[in-house]
């Protein structure tokens, strides 16, 4: 895990849409852990096979360090969705490609 600043991204990755939201039930006490807990993260392991963080030394990929961090300062478990979400690993053929050249089993990371 980095941190990159909103400039940085938006001048490398010009023609791309980046988004921003919040989550409108969090404090701005919660909101404030949020950035303190995830960049505690910096240094952490990405996790390119998309598995959730768990143990002593989790790795994260984007939005599971969000969630993460959502999660951490709210003392919830879902916090984007009303029940368990798990991604969409599409196009399909261009995933299991991925995986395979990883030797990892296909496709089953979750958020």
């Amino acid at each position: 895990v980095q941190m990159t600043s909103w400039s940085v991204l938006k001048q490398k990755h010009r023609t791309a849409r980046i988004f921003g939201g919040r989550v409108a039930t969090a404090t701005q006490q919660q909101a404030e852990f949020v950035s303190k807990w995830a960049a505690k993260q910096v240094g952490a392991a990405y996790a390119n096979d998309f598995e959730p963080p768990e143990g002593r030394e989790p790795r994260f990929y984007c939005s599971s360090l969000v969630d993460a961090a959502y999660q951490a300062a709210m003392g919830v478990e879902l916090v984007f969705t009303k029940e368990p979400f798990t991604l969409l690993f599409e196009p399909r053929d261009f995933w299991i490609k991925y995986y395979g050249n990883k030797g990892l089993p296909e496709a089953v990371g979750s958020n």
